[in-house]
């Protein structure tokens, strides 16, 4: 899921942290 900077995500496949401009972009 998209959670801001560096919350983890509960979505399959995005186990990794969100620190692309792409995510980050969704919360400015």
């Amino acid at each position: 899921g998209q959670m801001p900077f560096g919350k983890p995500t509960s979505e399959p496949g995005e186990k990794q942290f969100n620190f692309t401009e792409e995510h980050l972009k969704v919360f400015k």
